[in-house]
Protein backbone atom coordinates (compact mmCIF):
# COMPACT_ATOMS: atom_id res chain seq x y z
CA UNK A 1 0.00 0.00 0.00
CA UNK A 2 1.25 3.54 -0.64
CA UNK A 3 2.24 5.66 2.30
CA UNK A 4 0.30 8.85 2.87
CA UNK A 5 1.65 12.13 4.08
CA UNK A 6 0.59 15.76 4.09
CA UNK A 7 2.45 16.27 0.83
CA UNK A 8 0.53 13.60 -1.10
CA UNK A 9 -1.33 14.65 -4.22
CA UNK A 10 -5.11 15.11 -3.90
CA UNK A 11 -6.01 11.70 -5.33
CA UNK A 12 -8.11 9.22 -3.42
CA UNK A 13 -5.87 6.42 -2.09
CA UNK A 14 -6.66 2.79 -2.80
CA UNK A 15 -9.23 1.18 -0.58
CA UNK A 16 -7.47 -1.14 1.90
CA UNK A 17 -7.44 -4.69 0.69
CA UNK A 18 -8.21 -7.92 2.47
CA UNK A 19 -5.51 -10.46 3.15
CA UNK A 20 -6.70 -13.71 1.62
CA UNK A 21 -5.41 -17.23 2.15
CA UNK A 22 -4.13 -19.31 -0.77
CA UNK A 23 -3.69 -23.14 -0.89
CA UNK A 24 -0.05 -22.71 -1.71
CA UNK A 25 0.50 -21.12 1.71
CA UNK A 26 1.56 -17.68 0.47
CA UNK A 27 -0.60 -14.73 1.66
CA UNK A 28 -1.77 -12.32 -1.01
CA UNK A 29 -3.80 -9.14 -1.12
CA UNK A 30 -7.09 -9.10 -2.95
CA UNK A 31 -9.13 -5.93 -3.49
CA UNK A 32 -12.27 -5.58 -1.42
CA UNK A 33 -13.62 -3.32 -4.13
CA UNK A 34 -12.43 -1.51 -7.20
CA UNK A 35 -11.20 1.95 -6.33
CA UNK A 36 -11.25 4.73 -8.89
CA UNK A 37 -9.74 8.21 -8.63
CA UNK A 38 -12.40 10.75 -7.79
CA UNK A 39 -12.70 13.87 -9.87
CA UNK A 40 -12.20 17.33 -8.42
CA UNK A 41 -15.90 18.29 -8.59
CA UNK A 42 -16.78 15.12 -6.66
CA UNK A 43 -14.49 16.18 -3.83
CA UNK A 44 -16.00 19.64 -3.70
CA UNK A 45 -19.50 18.15 -3.56
CA UNK A 46 -18.39 16.07 -0.58
CA UNK A 47 -17.41 19.24 1.23
CA UNK A 48 -14.34 21.46 1.60
CA UNK A 49 -13.15 19.67 4.72
CA UNK A 50 -13.15 16.30 2.99
CA UNK A 51 -11.17 17.79 0.12
CA UNK A 52 -8.68 19.50 2.43
CA UNK A 53 -8.07 16.31 4.40
CA UNK A 54 -7.67 14.14 1.34
CA UNK A 55 -5.42 16.64 -0.41
CA UNK A 56 -3.14 16.85 2.61
CA UNK A 57 -3.84 20.54 3.23
CA UNK A 58 -3.57 20.31 6.99
CA UNK A 59 -3.69 24.04 7.70
CA UNK A 60 -6.83 24.51 5.63
CA UNK A 61 -8.42 21.47 7.27
CA UNK A 62 -7.62 22.77 10.75
CA UNK A 63 -9.12 26.14 9.88
CA UNK A 64 -12.33 24.53 8.66
CA UNK A 65 -12.58 22.32 11.74
CA UNK A 66 -12.18 25.29 14.07
CA UNK A 67 -14.96 27.05 12.17
CA UNK A 68 -17.13 23.90 12.34
CA UNK A 69 -17.39 23.78 8.56
CA UNK A 70 -18.09 20.40 6.94
CA UNK A 71 -17.71 18.37 10.11
CA UNK A 72 -20.58 16.07 9.16
CA UNK A 73 -19.37 15.53 5.60
CA UNK A 74 -19.02 12.05 4.15
CA UNK A 75 -17.04 11.02 1.11
CA UNK A 76 -18.35 8.75 -1.66
CA UNK A 77 -17.53 5.68 0.46
CA UNK A 78 -19.44 7.11 3.43
CA UNK A 79 -16.19 7.74 5.28
CA UNK A 80 -16.33 10.40 7.97
CA UNK A 81 -13.83 13.22 8.34
CA UNK A 82 -12.28 11.28 11.22
CA UNK A 83 -11.72 8.26 8.99
CA UNK A 84 -10.05 10.33 6.32
CA UNK A 85 -7.82 12.03 8.88
CA UNK A 86 -6.78 8.56 10.05
CA UNK A 87 -6.16 7.32 6.52
CA UNK A 88 -3.92 10.31 5.87
CA UNK A 89 -2.11 9.80 9.20
CA UNK A 90 -3.13 13.30 10.20
CA UNK A 91 -3.08 13.21 13.99
CA UNK A 92 -3.42 16.99 14.34
CA UNK A 93 -6.74 17.15 12.53
CA UNK A 94 -7.95 13.98 14.21
CA UNK A 95 -7.32 15.53 17.62
CA UNK A 96 -9.38 18.58 16.69
CA UNK A 97 -12.21 16.41 15.40
CA UNK A 98 -12.20 14.21 18.50
CA UNK A 99 -12.33 17.27 20.74
CA UNK A 100 -15.62 18.26 19.09
CA UNK A 101 -17.10 14.73 19.29
CA UNK A 102 -19.17 15.46 16.20
CA UNK A 103 -19.33 11.96 14.74
CA UNK A 104 -19.65 8.56 16.35
CA UNK A 105 -16.08 7.34 16.74
CA UNK A 106 -17.27 3.84 15.85
CA UNK A 107 -19.07 4.91 12.69
CA UNK A 108 -18.53 2.65 9.68
CA UNK A 109 -18.08 3.39 6.01
CA UNK A 110 -19.45 1.54 3.00
CA UNK A 111 -17.12 -1.40 3.70
CA UNK A 112 -17.88 -1.66 7.39
CA UNK A 113 -14.55 -0.09 8.32
CA UNK A 114 -14.11 2.07 11.40
CA UNK A 115 -11.45 4.68 12.03
CA UNK A 116 -9.70 2.20 14.32
CA UNK A 117 -9.57 -0.44 11.58
CA UNK A 118 -7.91 2.01 9.22
CA UNK A 119 -5.36 2.96 11.86
CA UNK A 120 -4.52 -0.69 12.54
CA UNK A 121 -4.39 -1.58 8.86
CA UNK A 122 -1.79 1.08 8.16
CA UNK A 123 0.04 0.59 11.45
CA UNK A 124 -0.48 4.07 12.82
CA UNK A 125 0.21 3.23 16.45
CA UNK A 126 -0.22 6.72 17.93
CA UNK A 127 -3.54 7.18 16.20
CA UNK A 128 -4.59 3.69 17.31
CA UNK A 129 -3.80 4.60 20.89
CA UNK A 130 -5.64 7.92 20.63
CA UNK A 131 -8.75 6.33 19.18
CA UNK A 132 -8.85 3.67 21.87
CA UNK A 133 -8.52 6.27 24.60
CA UNK A 134 -11.38 8.14 22.95
CA UNK A 135 -13.61 5.09 23.21
CA UNK A 136 -13.13 3.26 19.92
CA UNK A 137 -14.38 -0.32 20.15
CA UNK A 138 -11.70 -2.89 19.35
CA UNK A 139 -13.93 -5.86 18.58
CA UNK A 140 -16.04 -4.51 15.72
CA UNK A 141 -15.73 -6.31 12.39
CA UNK A 142 -15.93 -5.06 8.82
CA UNK A 143 -18.05 -6.50 6.03
CA UNK A 144 -15.54 -9.35 5.69
CA UNK A 145 -15.66 -10.01 9.44
CA UNK A 146 -12.12 -8.73 9.90
CA UNK A 147 -11.47 -6.97 13.20
CA UNK A 148 -8.88 -4.32 13.95
CA UNK A 149 -6.81 -6.97 15.76
CA UNK A 150 -6.88 -9.27 12.73
CA UNK A 151 -5.69 -6.43 10.49
CA UNK A 152 -2.93 -5.35 12.84
CA UNK A 153 -1.78 -8.93 13.44
CA UNK A 154 -1.82 -9.93 9.80
CA UNK A 155 0.22 -6.89 8.80
CA UNK A 156 2.76 -7.13 11.60
CA UNK A 157 1.95 -3.93 13.47
CA UNK A 158 3.15 -4.94 16.92
CA UNK A 159 2.49 -1.63 18.68
CA UNK A 160 -1.06 -1.51 17.35
CA UNK A 161 -1.62 -5.06 18.55
CA UNK A 162 -0.31 -4.14 21.99
CA UNK A 163 -2.60 -1.10 22.20
CA UNK A 164 -5.61 -3.15 21.12
CA UNK A 165 -4.94 -5.80 23.74
CA UNK A 166 -4.03 -3.49 26.61
CA UNK A 167 -6.21 -0.43 26.00
CA UNK A 168 -9.01 -1.86 23.91
CA UNK A 169 -9.21 -5.23 25.65
CA UNK A 170 -9.60 -6.80 22.22
CA UNK A 171 -10.80 -10.39 22.08
CA UNK A 172 -7.58 -12.20 21.29
CA UNK A 173 -9.34 -15.22 19.79
CA UNK A 174 -11.90 -13.36 17.69
CA UNK A 175 -11.80 -14.94 14.21
CA UNK A 176 -12.61 -13.77 10.71
CA UNK A 177 -15.32 -15.24 8.48
CA UNK A 178 -13.11 -18.25 7.71
CA UNK A 179 -12.41 -18.96 11.35
CA UNK A 180 -8.83 -17.68 11.13
CA UNK A 181 -7.56 -16.11 14.34
CA UNK A 182 -5.18 -13.15 14.74
CA UNK A 183 -2.46 -15.59 15.83
CA UNK A 184 -2.73 -17.59 12.61
CA UNK A 185 -2.59 -14.36 10.59
CA UNK A 186 0.54 -13.26 12.42
CA UNK A 187 2.29 -16.61 12.05
CA UNK A 188 1.58 -16.83 8.32
CA UNK A 189 3.95 -13.92 7.73
CA UNK A 190 6.39 -14.76 10.50
CA UNK A 191 5.56 -11.82 12.73
CA UNK A 192 7.11 -13.35 15.83
CA UNK A 193 6.74 -10.29 18.07
CA UNK A 194 3.05 -10.05 17.26
CA UNK A 195 2.61 -13.77 17.90
CA UNK A 196 4.36 -13.40 21.26
CA UNK A 197 2.03 -10.58 22.27
CA UNK A 198 -1.03 -12.57 21.26
CA UNK A 199 0.12 -15.69 23.10
CA UNK A 200 0.84 -13.65 26.20
CA UNK A 201 -2.72 -12.36 26.01
CA UNK A 202 -4.08 -15.91 25.91
CA UNK A 203 -4.38 -16.70 22.22
CA UNK A 204 -5.52 -20.26 21.48
CA UNK A 205 -2.42 -21.80 19.94
CA UNK A 206 -4.33 -24.67 18.32
CA UNK A 207 -7.11 -22.63 16.74
CA UNK A 208 -7.58 -23.50 13.05
CA UNK A 209 -9.10 -21.44 10.26
CA UNK A 210 -9.28 -21.61 6.49
CA UNK A 211 -8.14 -24.97 5.09
CA UNK A 212 -7.78 -26.19 8.67
CA UNK A 213 -4.49 -24.32 9.04
CA UNK A 214 -3.19 -23.79 12.56
CA UNK A 215 -0.60 -21.25 13.66
CA UNK A 216 2.01 -24.01 13.74
CA UNK A 217 1.20 -25.25 10.26
CA UNK A 218 1.28 -21.80 8.63
CA UNK A 219 4.60 -21.05 10.31
CA UNK A 220 5.98 -24.25 8.77
CA UNK A 221 4.51 -23.45 5.35
CA UNK A 222 6.07 -20.00 5.48
CA UNK A 223 9.43 -21.35 6.70
CA UNK A 224 9.31 -18.99 9.67
CA UNK A 225 11.71 -20.78 11.99
CA UNK A 226 11.83 -18.23 14.81
CA UNK A 227 8.05 -18.06 14.89
CA UNK A 228 7.98 -21.85 14.97
CA UNK A 229 10.39 -21.93 17.90
CA UNK A 230 8.14 -19.53 19.79
CA UNK A 231 5.07 -21.65 19.14
CA UNK A 232 6.80 -24.86 20.19
CA UNK A 233 7.66 -23.25 23.53
CA UNK A 234 3.91 -22.99 24.16
CA UNK A 235 3.34 -26.74 23.61
CA UNK A 236 0.99 -26.80 20.62
CA UNK A 237 -0.48 -29.93 19.09
CA UNK A 238 2.41 -30.78 16.75
CA UNK A 239 0.28 -33.34 14.93
CA UNK A 240 -2.52 -31.00 13.93
CA UNK A 241 -3.52 -31.41 10.30
CA UNK A 242 -5.32 -29.39 7.64
CA UNK A 243 -8.25 -30.46 5.48
CA UNK A 244 -5.86 -32.51 3.32
CA UNK A 245 -4.50 -34.17 6.47
CA UNK A 246 -1.12 -32.54 6.05
CA UNK A 247 0.64 -32.36 9.40
CA UNK A 248 3.42 -29.84 10.06
CA UNK A 249 5.95 -32.67 9.68
CA UNK A 250 4.49 -33.73 6.34
CA UNK A 251 4.51 -30.12 5.13
CA UNK A 252 8.12 -29.57 6.23
CA UNK A 253 9.27 -32.85 4.69
CA UNK A 254 7.53 -32.04 1.43
CA UNK A 255 9.22 -28.64 1.22
CA UNK A 256 12.65 -29.95 2.20
CA UNK A 257 12.97 -27.89 5.39
CA UNK A 258 15.56 -29.82 7.35
CA UNK A 259 15.79 -27.62 10.43
CA UNK A 260 12.02 -27.52 10.84
CA UNK A 261 11.81 -31.31 10.50
CA UNK A 262 14.37 -31.65 13.29
CA UNK A 263 12.46 -29.22 15.53
CA UNK A 264 9.17 -31.03 15.00
CA UNK A 265 10.64 -34.45 15.64
CA UNK A 266 12.27 -33.12 18.79
CA UNK A 267 8.80 -31.97 19.82
CA UNK A 268 7.64 -35.57 19.30
CA UNK A 269 5.77 -35.23 16.05
CA UNK A 270 4.39 -38.56 14.86
CA UNK A 271 6.55 -39.71 11.97
CA UNK A 272 4.16 -42.16 10.30
CA UNK A 273 0.96 -40.14 9.98
CA UNK A 274 -0.36 -39.97 6.42
CA UNK A 275 -2.29 -37.42 4.37
CA UNK A 276 -5.55 -37.92 2.48
CA UNK A 277 -3.71 -39.89 -0.20
CA UNK A 278 -2.01 -42.13 2.33
CA UNK A 279 1.39 -40.50 1.86
CA UNK A 280 3.63 -40.03 4.89
CA UNK A 281 6.38 -37.50 5.55
CA UNK A 282 8.88 -40.06 4.24
CA UNK A 283 6.91 -40.46 1.02
CA UNK A 284 6.90 -36.71 0.41
CA UNK A 285 10.59 -36.39 1.23
CA UNK A 286 11.42 -39.21 -1.18
CA UNK A 287 9.30 -37.66 -3.93
CA UNK A 288 10.98 -34.29 -3.42
CA UNK A 289 14.54 -35.71 -3.48
CA UNK A 290 15.20 -34.48 0.06
CA UNK A 291 17.74 -37.13 0.98
CA UNK A 292 18.81 -35.56 4.28
CA UNK A 293 15.22 -35.52 5.49
CA UNK A 294 14.75 -39.11 4.30
CA UNK A 295 17.74 -40.08 6.42
CA UNK A 296 16.42 -38.20 9.46
CA UNK A 297 12.96 -39.73 9.18
CA UNK A 298 14.32 -43.26 8.82
CA UNK A 299 16.44 -42.75 11.92
CA UNK A 300 13.24 -41.74 13.71
CA UNK A 301 11.63 -45.06 12.73
CA UNK A 302 9.69 -44.03 9.64
CA UNK A 303 7.99 -47.01 8.01
CA UNK A 304 9.93 -47.44 4.77
CA UNK A 305 7.44 -49.96 3.38
CA UNK A 306 4.35 -47.83 3.90
CA UNK A 307 2.26 -47.43 0.75
CA UNK A 308 -0.36 -44.84 -0.13
CA UNK A 309 -3.76 -45.36 -1.68
CA UNK A 310 -1.98 -45.82 -5.02
CA UNK A 311 0.08 -48.62 -3.44
CA UNK A 312 3.29 -46.69 -4.06
CA UNK A 313 6.04 -46.77 -1.44
CA UNK A 314 8.65 -44.11 -0.76
CA UNK A 315 11.15 -46.17 -2.76
CA UNK A 316 8.78 -46.46 -5.69
CA UNK A 317 8.30 -42.69 -5.75
CA UNK A 318 12.05 -42.12 -5.61
CA UNK A 319 12.51 -44.50 -8.54
CA UNK A 320 9.74 -42.85 -10.52
CA UNK A 321 11.18 -39.38 -9.92
CA UNK A 322 14.72 -40.53 -10.64
CA UNK A 323 16.00 -39.50 -7.22
CA UNK A 324 19.01 -41.81 -7.11
CA UNK A 325 20.49 -40.54 -3.85
CA UNK A 326 17.18 -41.19 -2.11
CA UNK A 327 16.98 -44.66 -3.68
CA UNK A 328 20.45 -45.47 -2.34
CA UNK A 329 19.53 -44.30 1.17
CA UNK A 330 16.29 -46.28 1.19
CA UNK A 331 18.00 -49.42 -0.12
CA UNK A 332 20.47 -49.15 2.74
CA UNK A 333 17.52 -49.77 5.10
CA UNK A 334 16.49 -52.94 3.25
CA UNK A 335 12.99 -52.11 2.06
CA UNK A 336 10.63 -54.65 0.54
CA UNK A 337 11.52 -54.58 -3.16
CA UNK A 338 8.58 -56.73 -4.20
CA UNK A 339 5.76 -54.37 -3.26
CA UNK A 340 3.52 -53.76 -6.25
CA UNK A 341 1.35 -50.81 -7.22
CA UNK A 342 -2.21 -50.93 -8.49
CA UNK A 343 -0.72 -51.44 -11.95
CA UNK A 344 1.25 -54.43 -10.76
CA UNK A 345 4.59 -52.64 -11.02
CA UNK A 346 7.52 -53.28 -8.73
CA UNK A 347 10.26 -50.70 -8.24
CA UNK A 348 12.49 -52.60 -10.67
CA UNK A 349 9.82 -52.71 -13.36
CA UNK A 350 9.23 -48.98 -12.92
CA UNK A 351 12.95 -48.23 -13.15
CA UNK A 352 13.14 -50.10 -16.46
CA UNK A 353 10.06 -48.34 -17.83
CA UNK A 354 11.50 -44.97 -16.84
CA UNK A 355 14.87 -45.85 -18.43
CA UNK A 356 16.68 -45.31 -15.12
CA UNK A 357 19.72 -47.44 -15.95
CA UNK A 358 21.70 -46.54 -12.82
CA UNK A 359 18.74 -47.27 -10.59
CA UNK A 360 18.13 -50.57 -12.38
CA UNK A 361 21.70 -51.55 -11.51
CA UNK A 362 21.17 -50.56 -7.88
CA UNK A 363 17.99 -52.59 -7.57
CA UNK A 364 19.53 -55.64 -9.23
CA UNK A 365 22.52 -55.37 -6.91
CA UNK A 366 20.07 -55.49 -3.99
CA UNK A 367 18.48 -58.66 -5.39
CA UNK A 368 15.23 -57.26 -6.72
CA UNK A 369 13.23 -60.12 -8.24
CA UNK A 370 13.80 -60.16 -12.00
CA UNK A 371 10.95 -62.55 -12.76
CA UNK A 372 8.27 -60.16 -11.52
CA UNK A 373 5.76 -59.16 -14.19
CA UNK A 374 3.46 -56.22 -14.76
CA UNK A 375 -0.25 -56.35 -15.61
CA UNK A 376 0.62 -57.41 -19.16
CA UNK A 377 2.75 -60.27 -17.95
CA UNK A 378 5.89 -58.51 -19.17
CA UNK A 379 9.17 -59.05 -17.35
CA UNK A 380 11.83 -56.38 -17.17
CA UNK A 381 13.46 -57.92 -20.25
CA UNK A 382 10.22 -57.75 -22.23
CA UNK A 383 9.95 -54.10 -21.29
CA UNK A 384 13.57 -53.28 -22.10
CA UNK A 385 13.25 -54.93 -25.52
CA UNK A 386 10.01 -53.09 -26.27
CA UNK A 387 11.71 -49.84 -25.36
CA UNK A 388 14.77 -50.76 -27.45
CA UNK A 389 17.04 -49.91 -24.54
CA UNK A 390 20.28 -51.73 -25.32
CA UNK A 391 21.91 -50.34 -22.16
CA UNK A 392 19.29 -51.78 -19.83
CA UNK A 393 19.20 -55.08 -21.77
CA UNK A 394 22.94 -55.39 -21.20
CA UNK A 395 22.56 -54.57 -17.51
CA UNK A 396 19.91 -57.27 -17.13
CA UNK A 397 21.74 -59.97 -19.07
CA UNK A 398 25.16 -59.30 -17.58
CA UNK A 399 24.14 -61.70 -14.83
CA UNK A 400 23.86 -65.19 -16.40
CA UNK A 401 21.10 -66.08 -13.94
CA UNK A 402 18.86 -63.57 -15.68
CA UNK A 403 19.05 -65.41 -19.01
CA UNK A 404 16.00 -67.39 -17.93
CA UNK A 405 14.04 -64.30 -18.96
CA UNK A 406 14.92 -64.83 -22.63
CA UNK A 407 12.27 -67.48 -23.16
CA UNK A 408 9.71 -66.33 -20.60
CA UNK A 409 6.34 -65.60 -22.20
CA UNK A 410 4.04 -62.70 -21.41
CA UNK A 411 0.23 -62.80 -21.58
CA UNK A 412 0.43 -62.60 -25.38
CA UNK A 413 2.65 -65.69 -25.43
CA UNK A 414 5.56 -63.54 -26.60
CA UNK A 415 9.13 -64.03 -25.39
CA UNK A 416 11.73 -61.26 -25.40
CA UNK A 417 13.43 -63.04 -28.31
CA UNK A 418 10.20 -62.96 -30.30
CA UNK A 419 9.67 -59.29 -29.52
CA UNK A 420 13.25 -58.59 -30.52
CA UNK A 421 12.68 -60.21 -33.89
CA UNK A 422 9.50 -58.20 -34.54
CA UNK A 423 11.21 -54.96 -33.56
CA UNK A 424 14.24 -55.58 -35.71
CA UNK A 425 16.46 -55.33 -32.68
CA UNK A 426 19.81 -57.02 -32.17
CA UNK A 427 19.09 -58.80 -28.88
CA UNK A 428 20.93 -61.87 -30.13
CA UNK A 429 24.00 -59.72 -30.87
CA UNK A 430 23.94 -58.37 -27.33
CA UNK A 431 23.66 -61.89 -25.96
CA UNK A 432 26.58 -63.19 -27.95
CA UNK A 433 28.67 -60.14 -27.10
CA UNK A 434 28.10 -60.81 -23.42
CA UNK A 435 28.79 -64.51 -23.99
CA UNK A 436 32.10 -63.69 -25.55
CA UNK A 437 33.08 -61.39 -22.72
CA UNK A 438 32.29 -64.01 -20.09
CA UNK A 439 33.49 -66.98 -22.14
CA UNK A 440 30.08 -68.60 -22.06
CA UNK A 441 29.21 -71.05 -24.79
CA UNK A 442 26.84 -69.47 -27.26
CA UNK A 443 24.80 -72.62 -27.35
CA UNK A 444 23.41 -71.72 -23.93
CA UNK A 445 21.57 -68.79 -25.48
CA UNK A 446 19.85 -70.38 -28.44
CA UNK A 447 16.23 -69.41 -28.67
Amino acid sequence: MPTHSASSTPVRHNQPRALSVTPEGSPKLSPISASLPRQFDQRVSAGPLIYALESGDTERAKELIRKNIGLYSLDEDLATCEMIAVQRNNLECLELLLERSINNINATDLYGWTSLMYACYYGYSEITKRLLLAGAQADLSDNDHMSALVWASGRGHTECVTHLLQLGHAKVNQVDKCGTSPLVWACRKGFTDVAAALLKAGANIDCTGMFGWSALLVAVLGNHIETLRLLLQHKPNVNTCDVQRHTPLIAASKEGRVEIVKLLLKARAFVNLSDEYGNTALTHAAKGDHVEIVDILIKHHANIDHVGVDRKSALFWAVEKGNQAVVERLLHSRPNLELTTRDGETCLIKAVKMRRANIVQLLLAHHARVTATDKNGDTILHIAVKMRSAQIIQIILTNPKNHILLNKQNKDKKTPMMLDSSNGQSLRDIIFALSSQKHIASSNFDA
